[in-house]
């Protein structure tokens, strides 16, 4: 084969400048020692070097670059293993080196001039939408991680074996962010620290985080394992399997635990990963269980709730374990219907108020908003104001409890030490509808305590106060309280009183 004069001299330039470019990585010369130096030698002058370039010293514009460079030669040649391979065979294994060693002879980039595929902007898939930095990390990935895991890429320039997982990569990417799953890319060129921070020592590698923990992916890059991967990271007693043995049990469990229960009803035998992800996201708000239609034990639970089982279906339960207080069904349920679900079903008819987290939600601050108190009397049963509450549920009003042992100081704000006359369920009900018509009637201020958590003590649970919380016209939430301690026969001893609260800054 003949080849024109042209043709062999630019062939020519580009095999010297590419050897260049590859002395340039040499990590005896970027530290500039002999390739017989001691470890002793080796270490004294990366010491020298890195304080030298380290970026927050040295303020010039190649410093960081320098520096990376400086700390993978120093990996390289501290690791008799790493240095050996890197002896014999001009590179440490497959895993690519650190670094942006991009391939330019003075404003000559052969990356962008040959579209090599190990070139950063050759690559058609948007990791820059992904790209993480050390305070991100922090303040937005830890954080979310305890309501959504992450998967993240450690990658960098000139690293063959990340160009080839990138199908599969993209790939699990799309289907992950899909169904809720945080996506991050850390480039080791611009972000060693974080790569460091992470624990993340090769490119390519791929992690998950969740609850602020790292665990790193072990196996080969491909889309089941990767996957599976993810639904490992959460935890195993997420979604309970409900069969027609222990749907009382798991129902009936609302007042221990304080939160509604959801079921899906569905064919396949494994939980579907989008309900998991959904399950931990929702975790501090409602219990989750499984129906799985395709076996024998769960034929009454489908004939009770009327089941279609053409499509997946799913229920809420809240204190009537007989009748679900919401449903949906629909083929192919999407993670934003079933946020939206989830969002509108978080609470119980009557929630205990077990902490200031509960509390703040159901009754939030708001500005210029105030929080009053006033006085009238009733002493109802625990049943009769869940029934109360149950026939005035409207968009404005809600309604919550509390153990009055648990919570003795805010029982003690509200009563004030007052005793009034029992009250009737139309004597308050002619209250509440005196107060939708006349806000200003709450004309009693009070700072209410802090609500201690209930689930970080042991405290016995006695004595009911009950509590209803209503917002009236968006600006004024009101709460009512019913303190009082429970005789022997199971009636209440304790004259109670009503009040309403608006919240502010």
């Amino acid at each position: 084969m003949r080849m024109s004069l042209p043709c062999v001299a630019v062939l020519g330039v580009l095999l010297v400048l590419l050897a260049g470019s590859l002395a340039e990585a040499d990590p005896y010369k970027i530290l500039g020692v002999t390739r017989s130096a001691s470890q002793a030698e080796i270490k004294k002058v990366y010491k020298r070097l890195a304080k030298e370039w380290h970026p927050d010293k040295n303020k010039s514009p190649e410093a960081e670059d320098m520096f990376i460079k400086i700390t993978k030669s120093y990996e390289i040649l501290s690791s008799e293993e790493k240095r050996s391979t890197y002896d014999r065979y001009g590179q440490t294994d497959d895993t690519q080196p650190y670094g942006q060693y991009r391939q330019r002879h003075g404003n000559f980039d052969f990356d962008e001039a040959f579209n090599f595929p190990f070139s950063k902007n050759s690559r058609d898939f948007a990791d820059g939408k992904y790209a993480l930095h050390f305070d991100q990390y922090v303040n937005e990935v830890v954080p979310g991680s305890f309501r959504r895991p992450y998967l993240i890429k450690i990658t960098s320039d000139w690293c063959f074996s990340c160009i080839h997982i990138e199908p599969v990569w993209k790939e699990v990417v799309q289907e992950m962010e899909t169904l809720g799953v945080g996506i991050g890319v850390v480039d080791v060129g611009y972000e060693r620290r974080l790569a460091n921070h992470l624990g993340a020592h090769r490119t390519p590698s791929i992690l998950g985080v969740l609850n602020g923990k790292v665990t790193f992916f072990h196996y080969a890059v491909a889309k089941e394992l990767l996957r599976q991967f993810v639904e490992d990271l959460l935890p195993q007693r997420l979604v309970e399997k409900v069969t027609d043995k222990n749907e009382l049990e798991f129902l009936n469990s609302w007042h221990e635990i304080n939160k509604p229960h959801v079921l899906l009803f569905d064919q396949v035998p494994a939980v579907p990963l989008l309900f998991k992800l959904t399950a931990f996201a929702y975790k501090d708000y409602l219990q989750f269980g499984y129906v799985d239609q395709g076996i024998s034990d769960t034929a009454n639970l489908l004939k009770q709730f009327n089941i279609n089982t053409y499509a997946p279906t799913m229920l809420v339960f809240k204190e009537n374990i007989d009748k679900p207080a919401d449903i949906i069904q629909a083929k192919g349920m999407k993670k934003q219907i079933i946020d939206e679900f989830m969002s509108n079903n978080k609470f119980l008819l009557v929630p205990r108020l077990v902490n200031q987290k509960l509390f703040d939600e159901l009754c939030p601050v708001k500005q210029f908003h105030r929080r009053r108190n006033d006085e009238e009397s009733f002493s109802p049963g625990n049943q009769a104001f869940l029934s109360f509450a149950s026939a005035n549920t409207r968009e404005v009003l809600r309604f919550a409890y509390v153990y009055q042992r648990l919570q003795q100081p805010l029982c003690d704000i509200l009563t004030q030490g007052q005793e009034s006359a029992p009250w009737a369920s139309q004597a308050l009900g002619e209250e509440l509808e005196r107060l939708r018509r006349d806000p200003s009637i709450l004309n009693h201020d009070v700072t209410l305590p802090l609500l201690n958590n209930e689930f970080a003590s042991m405290m016995p649970l006695v004595s009911l106060i009950f509590s209803a919380l209503f917002i009236l016209f968006g600006t004024v939430a009101s709460q009512e309280e019913l303190c009082g301690g429970d005789g022997a026969d199971g009636t209440s001893r304790t004259p109670a009183t009503w009040c309403g609260c608006g919240r502010d800054t």
